[in-house]
């Protein structure tokens, strides 16, 4: 039996009448949480995107702030929680979501202490994936602003990080500005 493959899947859905369709995609909309999360954030953007971002805060909150206890300080549940976030939601979305993870982090740094290099590289990852993300869009002033906030909170802390986070903010400056950066594209 062939691979399932795009081409012939795309042949076969050519050749179904419209209700066909549709059942078609409502048993997939039944079929588990990430389909009608998809179907909804593409088909019903409100609530779709309710229905994603709030597990997704969820999964950030209880990697830094649990209801009971001390921090796992293992994110990597929530920034798989993110990643996912981002493969559907719109771009400024999935920015504020990015966003939300390294000011958890950032925050749960401050309050619990040094932590240990695999939580700052995460962190690090993440910035990195938020200012990408940044230079494809036109920011408001107050979202500049937080990107500079979310910076500025980031310094004195051990491991590098402090030095990665600056490192990764001057060439995302760099890019902004037009200017040839050695991470991110100059935006167009």
């Amino acid at each position: 039996m062939p691979k399932p493959s795009w081409p012939r899947i795309r042949k076969a859905l050519d050749q179904l009448d419209p209700p066909e369709v549709l059942e078609l995609f409502k048993e997939l909309y039944d079929l588990n949480s990430t389909n009608k999360a998809l179907l909804a954030v593409r088909l019903d953007s409100e609530s779709g995107l309710e229905l994603l971002s709030e597990p997704c805060r969820r999964e950030i909150d209880k990697a830094f702030w649990p209801a009971r206890g001390y921090p796992s300080f293992k994110p990597g549940a929530a920034r798989s929680a993110v990643v996912q976030f981002a493969k559907v939601a719109p771009p400024l979305q999935a920015l504020e979501m990015e966003l939300y993870f390294v000011q958890q982090g950032i925050r749960g740094t401050g309050q619990y202490g040094d932590i240990d290099e695999g939580y700052y590289n995460s962190l690090e990852r993440m910035w990195e994936s938020a200012l990408k993300r940044a230079l494809t869009l036109e920011l408001s002033e107050v979202l500049e602003r937080r990107l500079e906030l979310i910076f500025d909170s980031s310094k004195d802390y051990g491991w590098g990080f402090s030095d990665g986070m600056e490192y990764l903010w001057l060439e995302y400056k760099k890019a902004r500005d037009g200017q040839e950066s050695e991470v991110f594209a100059t935006p167009s």
